[in-house]
C-alpha cells in the first residue's frame, strides 16, 4: 500500500481519506490496514479544516459526527475515529475526554496517576469506535482492548496514555511496542481488523458507481 500521507492527492484518481490530524492515529491505521491497494492520505494532505466539536456523548456518535463533517469538506469516501481510555474505578474517566483533560499528553499521564494512586483495582480499557464513510454507505464498528494502568509510566514510544497502559496477558505497555507490535492487540487495530472486509467492498462500490 502506498503512503501518500506528506502529499497532495491527485486531481484524478481513486483515494481513502483517514480523516484525522494525529498522524500517530494515521500512522497505525495505515499499519492496521496493511496491503488493501487503496491508496490513503491523512489530513494533512488537505488544506487545513477546521476539526469539528465533538458533542456526542460516545465515542460512537463522536465518530460518525466526524464521518458526516469532513465528508461535507472533502467529498471523498473516508475513515474517522474516536478512542479512548475508560478506567471503571474512576467511573469511566476520562473517557471521551480522553484528549482533553489537559494540555499535552505528559499532563493527562499524570493526572490519571493521581487519580489512581493508593487503588489496587487498576483496571481499564481503551475503546476506539471507527467509521467508513462514503456519502451513500456508512459502516460503524467497535474495537476494544483491556488491560490495567501501570504504577508509573514505561516506555517511551507511542503517544496518549501508552506508557501507561498495558494490556490483558502481555508484559509490556503500549508505551514499549513498536507501531507494528501495538496493532496486534490494540483497540483501534481490531477495529480496523473488523471494518476491513465492509471498507473494501463499499469503496469499490463507490469507484464503480463513479
Amino acid at each position: 500500500m502506498r503512503d501518500f500521507c506528506n502529499n497532495s492527492p491527485p486531481s484524478e484518481g481513486k483515494y481513502l481519506v483517514v480523516a484525522t490530524s494525529n498522524q500517530n492515529k494515521f500512522f497505525e491505521i495505515r499499519s492496521a490496514l496493511g496491503q488493501i491497494g487503496i491508496a490513503l492520505y491523512s489530513l494533512s494532505s488537505f488544506p487545513r479544516i477546521e476539526e469539528p466539536p465533538e458533542t456526542g456523548t460516545t465515542f460512537d456518535e463522536n465518530a460518525k459526527q466526524k464521518a458526516e463533517y469532513y465528508f461535507q469538506h472533502l467529498q471523498n469516501p473516508l475513515l474517522t475515529e474516536d478512542s479512548g481510555l475508560v478506567i471503571p474505578a474512576l467511573n469511566g474517566f476520562p473517557g471521551i475526554h480522553s484528549a482533553r483533560i489537559a494540555a499535552d499528553d505528559a499532563s493527562r499521564i499524570a493526572l490519571v496517576l493521581e487519580k489512581m494512586k493508593g487503588r489496587e483495582d487498576r483496571y481499564a480499557y481503551y475503546i476506539c469506535s471507527l467509521v467508513y464513510h462514503d456519502g451513500k454507505q456508512m459502516t460503524a464498528v467497535e474495537g476494544r482492548c483491556d488491560g490495567v494502568i501501570t504504577e508509573e509510566p514505561i516506555g517511551g514510544l507511542g503517544f496518549g496514555y501508552d506508557p501507561i497502559f498495558r494490556p490483558e496477558n502481555h508484559p509490556a505497555t503500549f508505551g514499549q511496542m513498536t507501531i507494528k507490535q501495538k496493532t496486534f492487540y490494540s483497540h483501534r487495530g481490531r477495529a480496523v481488523e473488523k471494518i476491513i472486509p465492509n471498507l473494501i467492498a463499499e469503496f469499490r462500490n463507490y469507484v464503480s458507481g463513479q
